[in-house]
């Protein structure tokens, strides 16, 4: 019996910890080529609420926008909201 409750906990603390403690949502924008204009990433996860359905409160959620330069083919910017 003792056994049993161990591996019980073991499994439960197992299932707890492959749950992420942080949500990521990325915006990646291509510098002129999006059709949103000049709206920033950041602004567009906010506006859309794509963290709407992950804020539980359980866990922290991380809204990264990028800006890609397709000339210069490196990333122009970013905004950590």
């Amino acid at each position: 019996m003792v056994v049993r409750n161990r591996n019980s906990e073991f499994f439960s603390q197992i299932a707890d910890s492959k749950t992420p403690p942080i949500i990521w949502i990325f915006e990646l924008k291509v510098k002129g080529l999006d059709k949103s204009g000049d709206k920033s990433p950041l602004a567009h996860i906010k506006e859309r609420g794509y963290a709407d359905k992950y804020n539980t409160g359980s866990r922290a959620i991380r809204e990264i926008g990028i800006i890609f330069d397709p000339v210069s083919r490196n990333i122009e910017g970013w905004e950590v909201g």
